[in-house]
């Protein structure tokens, strides 16, 4: 069973769910389950942090207007997004996290962001002018 674990990632969820709802106990690769199920916690939160990361700087290099920041803002957009491409890449079933947390993680990147410049809120739009797909693939 742990070999599917490393070589097909996905079949190998679907048989330990497969496992959970048969009550077939004794068949699950609990190693790697406790591993994965531990890892999930802490990666959710990385995701969280880097991604509100991403969106501050995003939003500072778009609407304020210190075009020396802007290349420092850039290179910390791609040091945030770059840990969150391998985290999803290394656990493919929290690709839809991201997108479950970015409303919310947006709206506290607009006060961050408005904190950090000293700029009013409104400056920043309410609604995110991205979607998730532009700020990682960027």
């Amino acid at each position: 069973m742990s070999a599917l674990y490393h070589t097909n990632y996905l079949e190998w969820l679907d048989s330990q769910i497969d496992h959970l709802k048969k009550n077939d106990f004794h068949k699950l690769d609990l190693k790697n389950l406790i591993e994965e199920m531990e890892d999930m916690g802490g990666f959710k939160s990385s995701i969280e942090s880097y991604l509100l990361v991403a969106l501050t700087h995003k939003l500072k290099m778009k609407y304020a207007f210190d075009d020396q920041c802007k290349r420092i803002w850039q290179v910390s957009i791609d040091n945030a997004k770059d840990p969150i491409i391998c985290i999803l890449e290394d656990h493919p079933s929290l690709k839809i996290y991201p997108s479950l947390i970015f409303e919310k993680t947006y709206k506290r990147a607009r006060r961050n962001a408005a904190k950090q410049t000293g700029y009013n809120i409104d400056i920043f739009p309410e609604e995110c002018p991205w979607t998730i797909d532009q700020i990682l693939g960027e």
